[in-house]
């Protein structure tokens, strides 16, 4: 690793010749061929010898000393000099020197340390770009930090176009590289392999601070991930050779500079995370489940590491062992395993969906670390891709839009994390029944949109009573029959998506905090039969106000109601409950002659609601010519 004064030096080099205008091999060829330079060039190296007092001088200050220690090679081109003693010698070394101090003299940066640097006189210019030429020759013995100088110049070279400023005078984008060059220069870039790390790699971090500067201002997410980058390499100097070679590497690093970026400061062992960024890029580079479930899909690859990223910094729980393996490696490692196991989830669980299933698996496990010693990921995969992955839904939706339906349904149920610990076969059940049922009962009115409602409506309002249900396959049979008994045409006629939407949410509710209720008096045929009473009196409602919102606040209502007199109302046979239809019915009679008196839209359902309260508890004589019952929808409408 290069210490802080050769960064500045390599960094300088580079500035002077992206100043140049020209790449370094195009002024090469132009050399070599005999053809015109953009400069003139003397016809010899060099007077070297004016300039040895100079360079002792130089080599002799504090800046001097400072990067004769920096560098091995320098340091004994310097021995060997003072060892020479004006002998035959001393010329061939001197020149060594001096082609390096003016190559310092060509900088455009501050002087480093206190120590004032020789002025940049138009022949010194001269001088470094003459040097700049030679370096650039085959067989040249330049040093390693001049060989990183030149590849460093000739990448920030891609980027100048007409505006140099952007890589000689732009602090993100100066900062960035600096950054770079000081985790980033161990390794002899003659060897292929490192040239291509080195060079892939600094063009993406140069990519990334033209575009997003703000990433940059703050650079300890990308010199943790530079670091880990560069230790991989260290290990492994060819690892890196599959990584690189993706066309879009600098979508990882974009997405892992930000990723730290936003939650640096929650994390407490920088050691740790650049191991853990350091296993992903081995991960991703090597043929293992990375490269094998996501192949070179770079926005994937993108969004597993990110989303890995945020909850190891939010959970540090996740970088513990479990059998000698990080446990967030564990889970990713299942997950894209899991998925793997057929085309059909890899096409389920793409774009934004497999990014919300690595986060609620990484979530669960999260709380509790004993579920990844379990079958947890597995089945819960197997949950998601049985509930969404029905032929009916891809031939309704198409294919596009059930990955976006899965990501919503995902990101619902990681907001109730008792949930994904407890309940993934109820969450398989839920959704299925969702799907299902919205499919067949809802047909080309089923939506991607109104799919996605449906399905967050049905998580939440389990993941809220987590706690109270036990009931897995009853709640996903009743979740079944509200959809189907919502899609019968008696309703659907007078119900928009909206009034649907409210109905499913609050009757789910209502159920999810009975859960017991449900099983012990009607096995889950309640919800039924109130919603097949309610529809078949408003095939033929005589006051015609039961439309729309006012409707849809009456099935929410009569079933709040019939939950609190649940024995009286318990007998359901088939679906039907002919105590609760007669009631509606000879209620709806008597109100025909009081509409404009003493009913309307605005109370129609709190008198409704008031009788069946009533009957549950007293069984009344139901029949609109009774004076008892007349009486009774009498008080009723003084109550509303």
């Amino acid at each position: 690793m290069l210490a802080s004064t050769s960064v500045e030096l390599a960094l300088g080099i580079a500035n002077a010749a992206v100043k140049l205008g020209l790449r370094v091999d195009q002024i090469q060829t132009q050399h070599l061929i005999g053809g015109p330079l953009p400069y003139k060039l003397p016809p010899t190296p060099p007077a070297y010898g004016e300039l040895v007092d100079d360079m002792i001088s130089y080599f002799n200050s504090g800046a001097g000393q400072a990067l004769l220690a920096d560098d091995d090679k320098l340091n004994k081109i310097w021995e060997r000099y003072l060892q020479t003693n004006g002998g035959s010698d001393e010329v061939r070394y001197a020149e060594l020197l001096v082609e390096r101090w003016v190559v310092i003299a060509g900088q455009t940066i501050p002087p480093i340390g206190a120590d004032k640097m020789p002025p940049v006189d138009p022949g010194r210019v001269q001088a470094f770009e003459y040097y700049i030429v030679s370096a650039a020759k085959p067989g040249h013995q330049r040093s390693a930090l001049i060989d990183i100088a030149l590849a460093t110049a000739d990448v920030a070279l891609e980027f100048v176009s007409s505006n140099p400023a952007i890589i000689t005078k732009d602090p993100a984008v100066q900062k960035a590289i600096r950054s770079f060059l000081t985790y980033f220069t161990k390794g002899d870039l003659e060897k292929l392999s490192y040239r291509q790390l080195f060079e892939r790699t600094l063009s993406s971090v140069i990519r990334t601070a033209i575009d997003n500067r703000e990433l940059v201002e703050n650079v300890d997410g990308l010199n943790l991930f530079l670091e880990a980058l560069a230790e991989a390499q260290n290990k492994d100097a060819d690892f890196v050779a599959g990584l690189v070679a993706g066309k879009n590497f600098d979508k990882l690093l974009q997405s892992v500079v930000q990723t730290l970026g936003e939650n640096a400061g929650q994390f407490t062992n920088d050691i740790q995370l650049a191991d853990m960024l350091g296993r992903i890029l081995q991960d991703i580079a090597s043929d293992d489940v990375f490269k094998k479930i996501l192949g070179r899909d770079e926005d994937a690859i993108a969004l597993v590491v990110q989303v890995a990223i945020g909850h190891v910094a939010t959970h540090p729980i996740l970088l513990e062992k479990v059998a000698r393996e990080e446990v967030w490696h564990t889970v990713v490692q299942q997950v894209l395993a899991e998925i793997g196991k057929s085309a059909k989830k890899r096409k389920l669980f793409a774009n934004e969906a497999l990014g919300s299933l690595v986060s609620a698996a990484l979530k669960g496990v999260a709380i509790n670390k004993g579920l990844v010693e379990g079958d947890f990921v597995k089945r819960f995969v197997a949950s998601f891709a049985s509930g969404l992955g029905a032929t009916e839904l891809k031939d309704l939706l198409g294919e596009k839009n059930l990955p976006i339906i899965a990501a919503a349904a995902l990101n619902a149920a990681a907001k109730h994390t008792d949930l994904l610990i407890k309940g993934d076969e109820l969450l398989a059940t839920v959704l299925s029944a969702v799907m299902t049922e919205g499919t067949k009962g809802f047909g080309n009115g089923f939506t991607r949109d109104y799919a996605i409602d449906l399905a967050v409506v049905a998580i939440d309002a389990v993941g809220k009573n987590a706690s109270a249900i036990d009931l897995p396959k009853p709640f996903g049979k009743i979740v079944a029959t509200v959809l189907n008994e919502l899609s019968r045409d008696e309703l659907r006629e007078h119900l928009v998506a909206g009034d649907v939407l409210s109905i499913f949410t609050n009757v789910l509710q209502i159920v999810a905090a009975n859960p017991g209720l449900w099983k012990e008096f009607v096995g889950g045929e309640l919800p039924k039969a109130v919603l097949g009473s309610i529809a078949e009196v408003i095939a033929d409602d005589p006051t015609k106000l039961l439309r729309g919102p006012v409707l849809a606040s009456l099935i929410i209502e009569v079933l709040d109601a019939v939950t609190l007199r649940a024995q009286a109302y318990a007998r359901v046979e088939s679906g039907k409950n002919p105590e609760l239809t007669k009631l509606l019915q000879e209620t709806l009679k008597r109100l025909k002659n009081e509409i404009g008196l003493k009913v309307g839209a605005s109370n129609i359902v709190t008198v409704i609601v008031s009788l069946v309260l009533d009957w549950g508890k007293d069984k009344f004589t139901v029949d609109a010519d009774d004076p008892s019952f007349k009486s009774r929808v009498g008080e009723a409408l003084l109550a509303a």
